[in-house]
């Protein structure tokens, strides 16, 4: 394996010698051999590479239709870990599903299981965490109780003037790779105010069809002139899903 050291860069095959970029920097090698096409397709000793790519493809479908329907709690936040940890998440996730054969196993049948559900209620969607919110979900009423709640634990950041609460199920339809979220209205403390207990439940009742995950969305928040602004710091959101209902 060659590096390129030429002024100007090259990307691609040029008489035989295949160019790439690695880490910044580009390199050269002889241009054929890997896999091709058809041997990808057809050969025999490529069958694993073509279950790991099936469930792989599954996979990262999964995390999209998941995360994009957790917009409205990560909102313009950004975390270049989030898409990459959620990969693995859902990986690990397929791996509890053990009825089906290889290269067919599905997120959906881990989901049922109980480490399935144990590694998606355990996964930390963001890099805050708050424990003083230990409510109670109840599947059969949509409804998070919040009681005993403790707001002298709530440490407000430089320029947080309110804690903000919101539930939402998402009602995950694997068989149409759809999910659907449906979310409470939502729960507004300010600093300083004592609020012992809250309920939560969505504005609309979920009856959509699918796998139903009730999620727990919280942040710091500015209020001004009457509008509510979120804040840019990572450390003031969180996202928390509660337990995996199956359909």
């Amino acid at each position: 394996m060659a590096q390129h050291k030429g002024i100007v860069p090259l990307i691609g095959t040029i008489g035989g010698i295949n160019f790439y970029m690695r880490n910044g920097k580009i390199f050269a090698r002889n241009a054929g051999g890997g896999f091709t096409t058809n041997a990808l397709k057809k050969g025999k000793n490529m069958v694993r590479v073509r279950e790991n790519g099936s469930e792989f493809g599954h996979c990262s479908r999964v995390k999209k239709v998941f995360k994009d329907c957790l917009f409205p709690f990560f909102g313009m936040q950004k975390d270049q870990d989030l898409h990459a940890r959620m990969m693995q998440l859902f990986l690990k996730i397929k791996d509890c599903d053990i009825t089906s054969e290889r290269g067919k196993r599905h997120v959906s049948v881990g989901l049922r299981q109980t480490e399935g559900q144990k590694l998606l209620t355990g996964f930390a969607f963001t890099p805050f965490h708050l424990d003083v919110l230990q409510g109670v979900y109840d599947a059969a009423t949509f409804t998070y109780t919040v009681s005993n709640f403790n707001h002298k634990q709530l440490l407000y950041p430089n320029g947080a003037t309110h804690f903000e609460i919101c539930l939402g199920v998402m009602v995950f339809d694997f068989g149409e790779m759809k999910a659907t979220l449906f979310s409470s209205a939502v729960v507004l403390i300010a600093k300083g105010t004592a609020l012992e207990s809250f309920n939560l439940s969505p504005t609309d009742e979920p009856v959509s069809n699918g796998m139903r995950i009730p999620i727990l969305g919280y942040r710091y928040v500015q209020e001004l002139n009457g509008e509510v602004y979120t804040l840019k710091d990572k450390e003031t959101y969180g996202v928390r899903v509660l337990e995996v209902i199956s359909s």
